[in-house]
């Protein structure tokens, strides 16, 4: 709800349906930023979104970012992901391990 209210009127130029791609580009900003201030706000990506583009991205960042928070997001997130997704999150879980920064 807060997208559609909150940002998408300033998204004139962007087709909704490509609206993922920029969904995954923040995630991987945030990733690459390596601050744990954005964990909460990618593990809420993770669960409200339906894209497992961006699920997989955000799991990805999760994973890079690092630290007990993340790992217990990614740790909640395993059971219920299958697939692609799945081994996104196996992957960031590795890297999250690592301490990968």
């Amino acid at each position: 709800e807060y997208f559609e209210t909150r940002v998408w009127p300033h998204m004139f130029y962007m087709s909704y349906d490509d609206v993922w791609r920029w969904k995954m580009n923040v995630a991987r900003v945030m990733g690459n930023s390596l601050d744990e201030r954005y964990v909460a706000d990618l593990v809420t990506a993770f669960s409200e979104n339906g894209d497992d583009r961006v699920r997989g991205m955000a799991a990805w960042a999760l994973g890079r970012i690092g630290g007990s928070a993340a790992r217990k997001a990614l740790e909640g997130f395993l059971p219920g992901a299958a697939g692609d997704l799945r081994e996104e999150v196996e992957a960031a879980l590795e890297v999250c391990a690592e301490g990968y920064r």
